[in-house]
């Protein structure tokens, strides 16, 4: 989550808020919904860093897209 809090709005800013937003609301989404069906531990944390990645772009640019 450190890591993407340094690429994430850099990103956003060079290529808009709103696709970053989304794009970090649909990996998000898609990882929340991994961990909820797997059953394998790698996957589970391997979808964790994917949801601790997606975090800034779906909070933090979303706040200030809004």
């Amino acid at each position: 989550m450190v890591l993407a809090c340094l690429v994430i709005p850099r990103l956003s800013d060079h290529y808009g808020r709103k696709r970053v937003a989304l794009s970090g609301t649909f990996l998000h989404l898609t990882a929340a919904c991994g961990i909820l069906f797997t059953t394998n531990v790698n996957v589970a944390l391997l979808m964790n860093f994917f949801s601790g990645f997606a975090m800034p772009g779906r909070v933090f640019v979303g706040y200030a897209w809004m």
